[in-house]
């Protein structure tokens, strides 16, 4: 699923709807992080990479997508957990990511 990051609006949802989290708790999701990190670290350049939320049956990874001059979409992707190895899928998302609006 593609979202606003400022409004929570979805642009675009693929693949099984039932799984993939609310689209305006994705954006609130990715700003409370922006609020913890900021909080914990005391960089005021810190940015959030990504989300990751892993429950027993699922990866949740919400990830910014970069549009260079503006605050970009996000992209919340859902894995199963027991055909996913987190960490790849993570790379390839990361890679997918730069391409996904270019």
């Amino acid at each position: 699923m593609l979202v606003d990051r400022a409004t929570g609006h979805a642009f675009a949802r693929v693949g099984e709807r039932s799984l993939l989290l609310p689209a305006e708790s994705v954006g609130e999701s990715y700003q409370m992080a922006q609020i913890a990190q900021l909080a914990g670290s005391g960089q005021s350049r810190a940015e959030t990479e990504s989300i990751v939320v892993t429950t027993t049956e699922h990866h949740h990874v919400i990830r910014p997508v970069p549009v260079p001059g503006t605050d970009g979409p996000l992209l919340s992707v859902v894995f199963d957990r027991a055909r996913t190895n987190l960490a790849l899928a993570r790379r390839e998302l990361d890679q997918r990511a730069e391409v996904l609006l270019a």
